[in-house]
This record gives structure tokens, C-alpha cells and sequence, in this order.
């Protein structure tokens, strides 16, 4: 009996090693659409129960070949059921931001409610009506 039970364990770890080599030549690089100029490279946020201060700061890297115009961040908070519970549009303290460079962008905001999640969302460019 024991023997069987080595032999089929063999054969599982054998197969996750197939399945798993397999996966791993499968991945290829991170597809990058055309009209991407900048992306998020890292997020962090912390809330402060007591004063309803939501604050926090994204990374953000200019991925085009030109120079990127007022890079920022938009911050959307929502409740526990979904809803938009707030917004932030923060731009960099940096009004250009040359190809391959990274800015850092600082946030805070005052809630009325508790937040269950937050999204960021990378922007560049300035529009006027």
C-alpha cells in the first residue's frame, strides 16, 4: 500500500512540476497599449478612524518616449456596498516629468465615512473649457 502512495504522489509532484515549467514559458512580457503614457507603479493609503482623514501617495513613471505634462493621481474611495464615497485628483509638484523618470504624489482627503476600498488611477495632460 505504501508503495502505491509513493508512486501516485510521484506522479502529482511530477505533473505540477510539467504544468508549472509550462506556465512559466508561457508568460511573456507586460503589454503596454500604445496610448499608455504614464502607469502606477505603487499605491499606499492609510485611514485615520478617528479624524476621517483618508491620505496616502502613488508612484507614478512616465512609460512614453516625450516628456509627460502634470502627471498625477486620481483617487476614488468607495463604501462598503460600492458606492463613490469620495474623489481626489492630485496632481505632481513636478509640471513635466521626462521619459523613464518617476514622480511621487502625496494625497489627503476628509470622509464622512468609513472607506472599504480605494482605487488609483493615473493620469497626465491638462484640459480647460
Amino acid at each position: 500500500m505504501n508503495g502505491l502512495k509513493y508512486a501516485v504522489m510521484a506522479a502529482v509532484l511530477a505533473a505540477m512540476v510539467i504544468f508549472s515549467a509550462s506556465a512559466a514559458l508561457a508568460q511573456s512580457t507586460c503589454a503596454v497599449p500604445a496610448d499608455l503614457k504614464v502607469v502606477l507603479l505603487e499605491a499606499q493609503w492609510k485611514f485615520d478612524v478617528k479624524s476621517g482623514r483618508l491620505s496616502g501617495e502613488g508612484v507614478v513613471s512616465n512609460i512614453s518616449e516625450s516628456d509627460v505634462v502634470a502627471p498625477g493621481v486620481a483617487i476614488g474611495v468607495f463604501n462598503s456596498t460600492g458606492e463613490g464615497i469620495g474623489t481626489v485628483l492630485q496632481r505632481s509638484t513636478d509640471a513635466r516629468l521626462a521619459p523613464g523618470k518617476t514622480t511621487r504624489i502625496k494625497f489627503s482627503i476628509d470622509l464622512k465615512e468609513v472607506p472599504a476600498s480605494v482605487m488609483f488611477t493615473p493620469f497626465e495632460g491638462m484640459q480647460s473649457t
